[in-house]
């Protein structure tokens, strides 16, 4: 199976996912996908293309994205659109142009590291701005499928919980209101190897 299925799977076998009937795990490094279980079943589409999320449009006329659409979610919500972004704008960080050699050297840990020395530039971009464009995403998500949990997987977990304070905000406000008041998000706690968890679920 791909890998945002065998998140999904590791969750619900392993993780947060256990006693819940409906919830998604989002896999955001590269681009975004989602692994997505509903009344207690994984859901893989006819043709096992259900969850390419990243490829809904946030913006008609938005940036180009790998798929040949415009403006797709994962080209403003990834942890990769983080990075392209923050190197796009590296000269007028406070902390984090003295932190890395070049744009090409630039991680989300360093993003992460210039946030906790107060570097305001970055703090926009990683937490305001990027939870802003998770909310929207997210909330269009809880108005369709009525999740009970969302689980985030990828490194922008590194960013903390004030970037998922930032995205229930944007879900509170963009969200119908049965749905938001019952999805909680939040951060894997599987680690790294959820992908290989996750493909023992699948054969279990």
């Amino acid at each position: 199976d791909n890998e945002c299925r065998n998140l999904v799977l590791a969750e619900k076998m392993f993780g947060d996912g256990k006693d819940i009937q409906t919830f998604f795990s989002l896999e955001t490094d590269v681009g975004i996908g989602a692994g997505i279980i509903i009344n207690q079943q994984i859901v893989r589409g006819i043709d096992n293309s259900f969850g390419e999320i990243g490829h809904t449009t946030i913006q008609m006329d938005g940036p180009a994205c790998q798929c040949g659409n415009e403006g797709c979610w994962e080209v403003f919500a990834s942890s990769k659109a983080l990075q392209e972004k923050v190197a796009k704008n590296l000269s007028r960080t406070l902390k984090l142009k003295d932190m890395v050699e070049s744009p090409d050297d630039l991680s989300i840990q360093h993003i992460a590291e210039a946030i906790e020395q107060g570097d305001k530039v970055v703090e926009q971009m990683a937490i305001y701005d990027l939870g802003k464009y998770l909310g929207v995403g997210i909330a269009n998500l809880v108005n369709a499928l009525n999740p009970e949990l969302v689980i985030i997987h990828g490194e922008m977990s590194l960013l903390g919980d004030r970037l998922i304070e930032q995205i229930e905000r944007h879900i509170g406000l963009r969200a119908l209101p049965v749905p938001k008041l019952r999805v909680r998000v939040k951060f894997f706690q599987l680690g790294e190897t959820a992908n290989l968890i996750g493909s023992g679920a699948f054969v279990l």
